[in-house]
């Protein structure tokens, strides 16, 4: 039996997401697009899958995977998470990300200036 040579290999996929980006197109979606809706992490994860598929792979998904994601975000100390009312929100987020396989890192945000800014990380 003679099996048909394919150029076709695993293609491994790493994404990183920078948090406050990501959030405020999620945000986007939500409050001022047609559907309503915030960005699914899993559903992005598929989007990305199938474009790398149709661009290296011919369209066959099955050879692309993602094996690791990375979401990096500033985060406020507790007193100023309380302050701002936005615990319980920081954590159904956390939620989100954990159920999707996505690893966080978190910075501390810079709470010495007015307005209150992330530090700043390049990825």
């Amino acid at each position: 039996m003679q099996y048909a040579h394919t150029e076709t290999a695993l293609k491994r996929i790493g994404v990183f997401y920078d948090g406050s980006y990501f959030m405020r197109l999620s945000q986007f979606f939500k409050h001022y697009r047609k559907r309503c809706q915030y960005i699914s992490i899993d559903g992005f994860h598929e989007f990305i899958r199938n474009t790398v598929a149709h661009h290296e792979t011919g369209g066959n998904i099955s050879f692309c995977q993602i094996v690791d994601s990375h979401f990096f975000r500033g985060r406020f100390s507790l007193s100023a998470a309380q302050k701002a009312s936005t615990l319980e929100p920081d954590r159904f987020q956390d939620q989100i990300l954990m159920h999707a396989g996505v690893t966080t890192h978190y910075y501390p945000m810079n709470e010495s200036v007015n307005p209150l800014e992330e530090k700043g990380i390049d990825v």
